[in-house]
């Protein structure tokens, strides 16, 4: 294989270098092109290439692991930096003091849940360290003690950075109103998924809470389906939902489900949502609206 040729199968296979002509793994210029294609090339790279800072900082700016650089470069705060910023794993291979710099801690914990267990102990005791490490990463509220879990400064942080971190708050702060609140309006990322949707997380007191669910709902038309019943037949929470995601007039009511103008909001928004209206509706619509007759046959 030409030069070229092993450069561009790098990005498939790094794993290609094990039996490229050892020179290449002694060229800089072709070290520094192949990490640009896959970090991990500089596994491959020889012990001088791997003590080369252009070429380290360039592999851990592409997913590169920091394991593969030499001690001194581990223990260098740029090059720890731009490792963790762009893969907080790389914390672990970091030198002993860099693992215990605060800098350094929070910009690995920004794109990595690293298990608070497993931090230096002198930043396991911090608390106003832990508050910003939530802050930044608010499911780090998950690798906490039982103690700061139940910290409703803590919890408030968290949430607030990520919703559904609630998740992993005590069972008294997921009853807190006013942390449910914050939890469920910074639910950006929340799926239809009961582990990672914040109102599934709040007492069932909250779910039954009308301002509660609609800012729920209103954030993320997934929280329907944590609503309590009387409130997934409340019509303006259903509207509200059903314009965002059609598909979740699944979890309205039986009766809502049947009401023609709820339909017809969520069929417009997402046409596949009309399978969960009733079957009065369903095919009243599909005379209206021949457009609809093979919607079930392309679920």
């Amino acid at each position: 294989m030409t030069r070229e040729e092993i450069l561009d199968a790098v990005c498939l296979d790094v794993q290609i270098l094990e039996t490229t002509d050892k020179q290449y793994l002694y060229d800089k210029d072709f070290i520094l092109a192949a990490v640009k294609n896959h970090g991990y090339a500089l596994e491959y790279a020889s012990k001088e290439l791997q003590a080369d800072k252009e070429v380290v900082l360039a592999a851990m700016n592409n997913f590169g692991s920091l394991e593969y650089a030499i001690t001194e470069l581990q223990a260098d705060k740029e090059v720890v930096l731009t490792a963790v910023e762009i893969f907080g794993w790389n914390l672990q291979f970091a030198s002993q003091e860099l693992q215990e710099d605060r800098e350094v801690v929070l910009a690995a914990v920004k794109n990595f849940a690293w298990p608070l267990q497993d931090m230096p102990k002198v930043l396991q005791g911090d608390r106003d360290f832990v508050i910003e490490v939530v802050k930044s990463n608010g499911v780090m509220l998950e690798c906490l003690n039982k103690e700061l879990q139940a910290d409703r400064e803590v919890v408030l942080a968290a949430v607030k950075n990520k919703g559904y971190a609630l998740l992993y708050a005590s069972e008294e702060l997921q009853a807190d109103r006013e942390v449910v609140l914050l939890a469920v309006d910074n639910n950006y990322d929340a799926y239809w998924d009961e582990v990672i949707c914040a109102l599934g997380c709040a007492s069932k007191d909250l779910q039954a809470d009308r301002e509660v669910v609609f800012k729920a709902v209103k954030n993320t038309a997934w929280s329907l389906l944590y609503a309590s019943a009387e409130l997934q037949a409340d019509r303006e929470i259903v509207l509200t939902a059903v314009r965002s995601h059609g598909i979740a007039l699944a979890d309205a009511s039986a009766e809502l489900r049947a009401n023609k103008q709820i339909v017809l909001e969520a069929i417009s928004q997402n046409p596949h949502a009309l399978v969960y209206a009733s079957e009065k509706i369903q095919e009243q619509l599909k005379v209206e609206y021949p457009s609809l007759l093979n919607i079930k046959d392309n679920i």
